[in-house]
């Protein structure tokens, strides 16, 4: 059976040599379904570094799942160090700095392993990455206004406004409601713009209607134009998050972090 099995799994594993090292490629595919690959270049020391082709991490940006704060950077270092790896931000190459030549068939199972792991990372279903961007909104929103307004979730705005329910519906004193909808889709967006349409020309009643966008291309540019012409407010999440949620609570409570009034 040892011997079945390490047939089957060399069968399809490919060492070829090139001028700074190998290029290894394995049996276990992306999610793009190419061959997982890496390198393992030679040092002048005469160890190898082990790195792979740069997509890795890409791969992850481009499928919503971020590494840069929260909880997939915690699991993202956390694999590092479990690996030995480490991850270089500029050139966008993950690697293990160091192997000496003996322990090089080890190590390459390794990193292989880490790409693994990071590959069940990139299959997040978009439902997981859209519940995780609800999630992480709704957190920092109900951070910053806990003593500020009322936060309702998944309510409609009153009992004149049942078709179209917001994500989020925040009060506070003195203040018109606000209507959130946090938005991975044009569907969402398209809610947003009708509900205020019908809050101002048929219920008539006051209300900001604001479409956080997890990126600036999560809906099609036309209706990125409507809703930026049309909402009180369309934040975009992604790469500015804090500066996403200050505009919410500017809408909310009128001012900014500082308290100042709002122009």
């Amino acid at each position: 059976m040892k011997e079945q099995i390490c047939r089957a799994f060399c069968s399809d594993l490919s060492v070829r040599a090139i001028d700074a090292g190998y290029a290894i490629s394995t049996p276990y595919d992306d999610v793009y379904g190419d061959p997982i690959g890496f390198y393992a270049i030679n040092r002048e020391n005469g160890d190898y570094k082990l790195i792979d082709n740069g997509s890795t991490v890409a791969f992850l940006e481009a499928a919503g799942a971020t590494v840069d704060s929260g909880t997939r950077l915690e699991v993202f270092n956390a694999l590092l160090t479990e690996y030995g790896a480490h991850y270089d931000d500029e050139r966008g190459e993950l690697s293990i700095p160091s192997v000496a030549l003996a322990d090089l068939p080890k190590a390459a199972l390794r990193f292989m392993a880490l790409l693994l792991r990071l590959k069940d990372l990139l299959l997040l279903t978009r439902e997981r990455v859209e519940s995780t961007f609800r999630d992480d909104v709704i957190t920092a929103l109900r951070e910053r206004l806990k003593d500020s307004a009322e936060i309702r979730e998944d309510e409609p705005i009153s009992d004149r406004l049942l078709d179209v329910v917001p994500d989020l519906i925040m009060r506070a004193p003195d203040r018109d409601p606000v209507a959130l909808f946090i938005a991975t889709s044009d569907q969402k967006v398209n809610e947003a713009i009708y509900l205020q349409m019908v809050a101002a020309h048929e219920a008539k009643m006051p209300l900001s209607v604001v479409a956080m966008l997890e990126t600036e291309s999560s809906v099609k540019g036309p209706l990125r134009q409507r809703a930026d012409n049309r909402l009180d407010a369309v934040p975009r999440y992604r790469k500015d998050e804090f500066g996403a949620i200050d505009r919410v609570v500017k809408e909310v409570i009128g001012k900014n972090i500082l308290g100042m009034p709002v122009h």
